[in-house]
């Protein structure tokens, strides 16, 4: 079952973190310390990985989704969806 835009809003700091799983590796990661962040879990190679897709609220779960649904296009490609980030992120820091 997915989570709702309120059930994101809603969970609550517990004493140990834990996962509410969306769809296709899509997860919000709720940590002890109160954050929440987008993560996505995915195969590559023989290798699970997971790409932190941002942090709640700055992502809600439709924007989180559309994201998700972005990063899962480089596996079909032969590419790490983890690593496409990092190069954009390169290239916007030395685009500056």
């Amino acid at each position: 079952m997915t989570p709702t835009n309120a059930e994101v809003r809603t969970a609550k700091t517990l004493d140990r973190d834990y996962k509410l799983s969306d769809t296709k590796g899509l997860y919000l990661y709720r940590a002890t310390s109160g954050s929440k962040t987008w993560r996505y879990k995915y195969r590559y190679g023989a290798k699970e990985r997971t790409l932190t897709i941002g942090s709640y609220p700055e992502f809600d779960l439709a924007e989180a989704r559309e994201h998700h649904h972005e990063a899962r296009r480089p596996p079909r490609d032969g590419t790490d969806p983890a690593l496409e980030a990092q190069r954009k992120k390169q290239a916007l820091i030395s685009a500056v």
